[in-house]
């Protein structure tokens, strides 16, 4: 994200929880967003991981996103809940291999806001016993940041490549696109086609040619 993430962990009161996050938005600079550790395990540090978006970890972050999605069909919270993405972040929170997935159920009126949803603990039994016996998972981890400050998905890291873009940050349910394909690469925007398109015009970008056998 644009901004650092907090990880805390511990067994407190939604009340409580949803108001340290508040204070830590607010009052520490850098801050915006508040993730809560469903795992065992309260982790000491997270460590970075080099990821690329694979068939092998697409296959593992649509495993988790089926399991999250059948659990809140179960528990009757599926259509309660307005957006819930699932994303599979490259950070360890404990010493075993493996990602970390973070769950990010929200519930909105109209879009500019949110607030995070509470889930049920016999849910997150669930949830912490079928994921965290996935391949290549490690930690567990539900996002509880309201908007604002934080949006609801994933914000892509900036300063970067476009390729690199692409292979940093995964997420599951509405990019099929990315999760169709072994290594992605991020579409340009319209804007940006149109920014190509006049600067091609002006003869200030060479044009495209078609190779053979090639698809566009």
């Amino acid at each position: 994200a644009y901004e650092h993430p907090v990880l805390l962990s511990g067994d407190v009161a939604w009340e409580t929880l949803i108001h340290a996050v508040s204070t830590i938005t607010s009052q520490v600079p850098g801050i915006n967003r508040c993730v809560w550790n469903l795992g065992t395990v309260h982790p000491e540090r997270a460590s970075v991981l080099e990821a690329y978006v694979t068939r092998e970890q697409l296959h593992v972050l649509r495993r988790a996103d089926a399991i999250v999605m059948q659990a809140l069909h179960e528990f009757d919270l599926y259509d309660d809940i307005w957006q819930r993405p699932t994303v599979l972040a490259p950070l360890s929170l404990t010493e075993e291999p493996g990602e970390t997935v973070v769950l990010r159920p929200v519930r909105s009126q109209r879009e500019m806001t949110a607030t995070p949803v509470e889930l049920p603990l016999r849910l997150v039994t669930v949830l912490r016993t079928e994921i965290l016996e996935l391949d290549g998972v490690s930690g567990l981890t539900l996002d509880v940041t309201s908007k604002p400050p934080g949006t609801i998905e994933r914000e892509q890291p900036t300063g970067l490549s476009r390729g690199n873009r692409s292979r940093r940050f995964r997420r599951s349910g509405t990019d099929t696109r990315t999760a169709e394909t072994p290594l992605a690469r991020a579409r340009p925007s319209r804007r940006t086609l149109c920014r190509r398109r006049s600067a091609r015009r002006a003869g200030l970008l060479p044009r495209c040619r078609a190779r053979s056998g090639a698809s566009r």
